[in-house]
């Protein structure tokens, strides 16, 4: 995951840079250095968000039915 889909993933999810520190459990800071490609996302935090993403895609879908 690059830093443009990092934020993108955020953006879908509604997230804030604080709210995704909160949400993945580690430092405001880490999440600004994702962001501006100052930090390579690592791949435990990747998999987070796609999950998280396809989780509220299901919720949606389950709800639309």
């Amino acid at each position: 995951m690059n830093p443009k889909q990092f934020l993108a993933a955020l953006r879908h999810l509604g997230w804030s840079q604080r709210r995704a520190a909160v949400e993945l459990d580690v430092e405001q800071s880490s999440v600004y250095r994702w962001a501006h490609g100052k930090r390579a996302i690592p791949g435990p935090v990747a998999v987070a968000l796609k999950t998280r993403i396809a989780l509220d895609s299901c919720r949606k879908a389950l709800e639309g039915q």
